[in-house]
């Protein structure tokens, strides 16, 4: 591993989930977001966990951590995270795209695999909307 990839947050995802989860847990709920440079979705959940702390006690700003990291994490909220089934496609595209220059994918790869994944996409709605008979 290069040493640029060794400093930088996205170069090792273990770390960075580490300190999210760290930062949800021992500072305030909404810090994941908040390490994210998502402000008003980060404030919001510390409000959110302030106010669920009061009302529903110890568990309330845990319930309000939990969405924070999901949504900082995988782009989804706690219920979505458990309700709806995920595979490799669902990842939000900025996660794809960090993901990608941090494994040194060229832009022709990487517009080459969202073509693809944009493709079966489109076949599978097209299957769900065709009339069966």
């Amino acid at each position: 591993m290069s040493d640029a990839k060794k400093t930088s947050w996205s170069g090792d995802e273990t770390l960075h989930r580490g300190v999210k989860i760290a930062g949800e847990a021992l500072l305030t709920p909404g810090s994941s977001l908040l390490v994210d440079g998502q402000y008003k979705k980060g404030l919001a959940h510390v409000g959110g966990g302030i106010l669920a702390g009061l009302v529903l006690g110890p568990i309330g700003p845990l319930l309000v951590a939990a969405n924070s990291y999901c949504r900082s994490v995988g782009g989804r909220n706690l219920f979505e995270t458990f309700t709806e089934p995920k595979d490799l496609r669902d990842e939000t595209l900025t996660h794809k795209v960090s993901r990608a220059v941090d494994e040194g994918v060229t832009l022709e790869e990487l517009q080459q695999d969202v073509a693809e994944d944009v493709e079966d996409l489109y076949a599978e709605q097209q299957a769900k909307s065709q009339p069966e008979g």
